[in-house]
């Protein structure tokens, strides 16, 4: 099993090619957005553009196959999830990495991306044929790169242990879709702005 996912894929099951891919995700905004492209960036200029994640700086909450004609279906829900949601704030707190080579933000407090998980459950098994593979990522991390092969567990040691710090709101959900060479944000969701007196 992948490192904090929850596989509900059967034994019979697999991704089914003929559907897209959709990731929900939710962005980093500035200024912490701007720390991991500058950390991305040296990464990028110390071992090449092969070993560092070119997705927008975000925190993935779920991967699925759909039939894209569920598309309309799926963002009334989530639209509906997130209107549900109140911003919270999100604190990155140093580096981390599952072995041999991906390295990433740790996220501080993980319950309100559980919470989201937990309602986003139901909803992907309701669209998503129960032979194909919904992942949640119940462990929030922002991914910044892969240590080439060749490097040492002293260097690993060295990279997983370096200090950062950067916090943020979470603001919205963006659902992204993935069919072919498209990669495509088709969906922006609000959450809910909760004003206190």
């Amino acid at each position: 099993m992948e490192h904090g996912l929850v596989d509900k894929a059967k034994a019979s099951g697999v991704w089914s090619g003929e559907w897209p891919e959709y990731r929900l995700v939710i962005p980093a905004e500035d200024p912490a957005c701007s720390q991991v492209r500058e950390w991305r960036q040296q990464w990028q200029a110390a071992y090449g553009k092969e070993y560092v994640s070119q997705k927008p700086p975000g925190i993935t909450l779920a991967c699925w196959r759909a039939r894209e004609e569920m598309e309309e279906t799926m963002i009334r829900w989530i639209g509906n999830l997130a209107s549900q949601t109140s911003r919270f704030e999100v604190i990155l707190n140093n580096f981390s990495g599952i072995p041999p080579q991906l390295l990433y933000i740790r996220v501080q407090e993980e319950e309100p991306f559980r919470q989201i998980t937990r309602l986003l459950r139901p909803l992907l098994e309701r669209v998503n044929d129960q032979d194909h593979q919904v992942r949640l990522f119940e462990r929030p991390f922002i991914q910044l790169g892969k240590l080439p092969a060749a490097e040492g567990p002293k260097q690993w040691l060295q990279h997983t242990h370096q200090l950062f710090h950067a916090a943020f709101t979470a603001q919205h959900l963006v659902l992204y879709r993935h069919a072919g060479d498209e990669h495509k944000k088709i969906g922006l969701f609000p959450f809910r702005t909760d004003w206190t007196a």
